[in-house]
């Protein structure tokens, strides 16, 4: 069962629970339905009653690739993305590139590649064999006219080379849960990436994330939970669920001084415009 503090306060918390008109409902752009552990079907009717919906899962590596592509068959709001996470990429195989293409290219659920990107903080798998994972996605999203889900930690220089590496080619995403410094963010944003926020950008000390997000184009800006990662406030410490990106965008509307609704309707926007599978299916 979802806890308690959950269903009482669903209902009445987000900002448009008695409107339930596609619009106006907050989409989560970046989600781990795998890594919840509660019924789906209790995770998915909290979201609804938040007004969130879609939800895009994200895959990380071959077994969550594959529960990924079962999830995505589980409900119609369901999306997903299928990738090789940094953390990942030394115990990569040829198969699981060659299932992330195959299923992307036959799947219309599987909507974006990744996510995919380099992670130095914690640096679980080597650089080479970051840069190589990283590239072959890449491959994969030029070549299907997908977008990347891009995950960058303690990486800006590498990140920022790969880019320009691959500048000019149509290459489109977007850099979730962005943490990262302002020239980052510039050079991405020229590029025509969008940045997505999430919980984080409500903790007290993330005063360089509301920085970011100040002087990110409004027609560049997602939201996302990461959950069960991340909670934002009042959750923070606790399981995050799709259904609390209503209180992140909530809380992001003040930080932007936007009224709430459309606060909804331009971050519902931006997602569609980015990926377009989705688009053409909700």
């Amino acid at each position: 069962m979802l806890p308690k503090n959950i269903s009482s306060v669903s209902k009445s918390a987000s900002p448009a629970a008695t409107n339930n008109a596609n619009e106006t409902q907050w989409i989560d752009s970046h989600c781990h339905l795998d890594m919840i552990k509660i019924p789906l079907g209790e995770v998915l009717t909290q979201a609804k009653e938040m007004s969130v919906g879609p939800l895009m899962t994200i895959g990380t590596k071959g077994e969550s690739n594959r529960s990924v592509v079962e999830l995505v068959d589980q409900a119609p709001e369901i999306f997903g993305t299928l990738g090789i996470h940094p953390h990942e990429a030394d115990a990569t195989t040829e198969g699981d590139f060659k299932f992330i293409h195959e299923s992307a290219e036959s799947n219309p659920k599987i909507i974006a590649i990744g996510e995919c990107g380099f992670d130095f903080f914690y640096s679980h798998s080597t650089a080479t064999g970051q840069k190589e994972v990283f590239y072959k996605q890449i491959e994969i999203a030029l070549e299907l006219n997908l977008p990347l889900v891009i995950h960058a930690r303690d990486a800006e220089a590498e990140t920022m080379q790969m880019l320009k590496d691959f500048k000019g080619q149509g290459l489109k995403g977007v850099f979730h849960s962005f943490t990262s410094s302002l020239e980052l963010a510039e050079l991405v944003l020229e590029q025509g990436f969008y940045l997505s926020f999430n919980g984080i950008a409500t903790f007290p000390k993330a005063e360089n994330v509301r920085e970011v997000l100040l002087k990110t184009p409004k027609d560049r800006i997602l939201i996302e939970t990461d959950s069960p990662f991340l909670a934002p406030k009042p959750f923070r410490g606790r399981t995050n669920f799709p259904g609390y990106v209503s209180y992140v965008g909530m809380q992001l509307a003040e930080i932007l001084q936007i009224d709430i609704t459309e606060f909804q309707r331009l971050t519902r926007t931006n997602t569609l415009n980015l990926f377009q599978n989705l688009k053409e299916t909700v």
